[in-house]
């Protein structure tokens, strides 16, 4: 509860996070691959299911319209598109991965889980995660290249 209210919620939702990621953890038992006597496997595999709901929760939170002082400026504007082709490469080039270099891009960067914790997610040493997030990250470079190679033949 203390690491959960650290992350900006007061105690009351901490508390109701709490019992969320134990209700969760309980129901997503099967998919838990470590050893259950283990504590640093069980308490990162905790920490990353409450990260996930508490994540959530505060995109739920987020105002939907933009106060007119808050919209950019015409030339961020112009930019904006750019960024959105850029988006569609990389949304493209993601579905196109292994699904398990997908899931350890997407608890690194997605969820910010640390290398540490993502290893003790899956099992495996921080080391070996290091190496897996490598090749994840370099297959999806490739992937990239793929998807703008074929958007600008076609």
């Amino acid at each position: 509860m203390g690491l959960v209210a650290s992350w900006g919620s007061g105690w009351a939702s901490a508390e109701e996070l709490a019992v969320d990621t134990f209700a969760e953890a309980w129901m997503s038992r099967s998919r838990f691959r470590g050893d259950p006597t283990d504590l640093g496997a069980a308490g990162a595999w905790l920490r990353g299911i409450a990260f996930r709901l508490h994540q959530s929760a505060r995109r739920k939170l987020r105002p939907v319209s933009m106060a007119p002082e808050e919209l950019p400026e015409p030339a961020a504007l112009a930019g904006a598109e750019e960024d959105d082709e850029r988006r569609e490469v990389l949304a493209a080039a993601f579905k196109e991965l292994k699904p398990q270099h997908q899931s350890i891009l997407r608890m690194k960067y997605l969820e910010e889980t640390s290398a540490a914790d993502v290893a003790a997610l899956l099992g495996i040493t921080t080391r070996a995660a290091e190496s897996r997030l490598q090749e994840a990250r370099t297959a999806l470079r490739v992937k990239v290249a793929q998807v703008t190679v074929k958007e600008v033949t076609a």
